[in-house]
């Protein structure tokens, strides 16, 4: 009499991080790589992984990565899955201005030169971002003007950062200058001032000029 007994291993491997799906900020300097998976064997031990497919797909603003794998143990039993990356870009860009302080101001007397105004950046993590400006000159009778600019930056995917601005103040401190007054005459006391053309152009020579123009 004989028994014969015949055990098989049917169970396939079981594997970490089969079918599930991660979320993640886009970052350039750091580019998605495919995750660690570690398979088990209850019968046969572990196995091997291989590595099969990688897919990335672009669309508004996200990026999606379809990492795929696949084991096999010594019985012929397999498994297989994926893991599902979705990148986004939710973070807007960063504004930076040199050769000035944000938000600040600078004032220069009017006619003392040309201002030069900060040198405004911006950087983004997922790519390409615009520096935009918007001027407001206030005008004013006191001697006194100033322009704001305001800017700010954008992203590819629409994001804003908040806006920094600069002022620059115009003053006018400086009094009128009069210019082509004649020198003092002496006549005699029976003589007419104003007789003759020299006499006439005598009394109309002078003018004053200020810094913001005539006066």
């Amino acid at each position: 009499y004989a028994h014969t007994i015949t055990i098989r291993d049917v169970t396939a491997p079981v594997c970490d991080l089969l079918s599930s799906t991660a979320t993640a900020e886009c970052d350039q300097s750091n580019a998605p790589t495919p995750p660690e998976v570690a398979c088990a064997d209850d019968k046969a031990g572990s196995t091997t992984v291989n590595h099969s497919a990688d897919v990335t797909v672009n669309s508004d603003c996200k990026t999606t990565y379809v990492f795929t794998w696949d084991t096999v143990d010594n019985c012929g039993n397999s498994a297989d899955g994926s893991q599902t990356l979705i990148v986004t870009d939710t973070t807007p860009p960063t504004i930076t201005m040199t050769n000035g302080e944000e938000n600040g101001s600078f004032t220069q007397e009017v006619g003392s030169g040309e201002f030069t105004w900060p040198i405004v950046t911006c950087a983004d993590a997922c790519g390409e971002c615009t520096v935009e400006m918007t001027p407001l000159v206030t005008p004013s009778c006191s001697g006194t003007s100033q322009e704001t600019r305001t800017y700010f930056a954008t992203d590819a995917c629409g994001h804003a950062s908040a806006p920094i601005s600069f002022t620059l103040i115009v003053t006018d401190k400086s009094a009128p200058v009069i210019t082509g007054v004649p020198d003092d005459k002496t006549v005699e006391c029976d003589s007419a001032i104003g007789d003759d053309a020299s006499d006439l152009a005598y009394g109309a020579a002078a003018t004053a000029t200020g810094a913001t123009g005539s006066v």
